[in-house]
């Protein structure tokens, strides 16, 4: 019998990553919701035409999150890590390591752009 994931339920699990209404850039791994505070360096407010869901190559589906410019640095520091969290049920709904030269750490006031990324479902082996 082959396996198969349906398009419609990979699609509901990537929502879930998806429903975030912000992105942080953050200093390190923050344990849950309430470690963000500790961590963020600049956060941007996401909205549904944020993210669009798709096919994976080479299997599976994908969400991509949209190029956001102009976050506002609040704390100096090496970013390591970008979260997407619900601030409506406090959940931190997808996090993942981000690649930076640590030579240029983020100044406090300055402004910075979250390049577009993805995260994806594959199909089961």
């Amino acid at each position: 019998m082959p396996k198969d994931a349906p398009t419609a339920g990979m699609d509901a699990a990537l929502t879930y990553y998806t429903d975030a209404d912000v992105q942080y850039v953050c200093s390190a791994a923050p344990a849950n919701f309430a470690g963000i505070a500790a961590v963020d360096l600049a956060s941007v407010a996401m909205d549904p035409g944020d993210y669009a869901l798709s096919n994976n190559a080479p299997d599976g589906r994908k969400f991509t999150v949209a190029e956001k410019a102009g976050a506002l640095i609040t704390t100096g520091g090496v970013p390591t890590h970008v979260v997407l969290a619900n601030t409506v049920d406090s959940t931190i709904r997808y996090q993942t390591t981000c690649t930076v030269d640590p030579a240029v750490p983020l100044v406090t006031g300055s402004l910075v752009t979250f390049p577009s990324w993805t995260g994806a479902i594959r199909e089961p082996v």
